[in-house]
């Protein structure tokens, strides 16, 4: 193995490493991404992909944030306005919007968002706790020193607002209905 490449590997190796910090509460791994004219994160820690916002089958009789199923990996996933969800007021769907679709192991919950920004960490020690008075402060880590609030990514996956059915059938995604 020529020297080069083993230098290369090397640092390969460490960059593929997780952050390392001393700071108390460790690191936060964040998507950041606008909603209207507001900047917001969710920890990636259910994160399975970021997809554009393709075709999505609206559901007859739906709350009004479920905007419908969208097949991702084959798999129908109701797909959640985010922005309407956390009373954030934005301009209709655009070529920059995209599905944040979390899940564990399987797609399990698409959320609609303007613009995804960047992938970033930040310390859990620089977030400072919501206030009680913001509309989804049950639903945040806390707010970054940039102003930027971080969602929970458990905490959305938990919250029975967006549990939703699991017999949805393939076939009925499909045909569009």
């Amino acid at each position: 193995m020529t020297r080069e490449r083993e230098i290369l590997r090397e640092r390969a190796r460490r960059l593929a490493q997780p952050p390392q910090t001393s700071e108390p509460g460790g690191v936060l791994e964040i998507l950041a991404f606008t909603l209207g004219a507001e900047r917001w994160a969710i920890d990636t820690s259910l994160v399975l992909a970021v997809v554009p916002f393709t075709t999505v089958s609206r559901l007859p009789g739906a709350p009004a944030f479920l905007v419908g199923l969208a097949a991702v990996r084959g798999v129908p996933v109701p797909v959640v306005d985010l922005g309407r969800c956390l009373g954030v007021p934005r301009p209709g769907i655009t070529d920059l919007a995209r599905i944040v679709v979390l899940g564990e192991g399987m797609p399990e919950l698409g959320l609609v968002v303007d613009a995804v920004d960047a992938v970033a960490t930040i310390s859990r020690a620089q977030l400072r706790p919501p206030e009680e008075a913001m509309a989804a402060h049950d639903l945040l880590h806390g707010i970054a020193p940039d102003g930027t609030a971080v969602l929970a990514a458990q905490a959305l996956a938990a919250d029975p607002r967006f549990t939703f059915d699991d017999a949805i059938d393939g076939d009925d995604l499909a045909r569009g209905a």
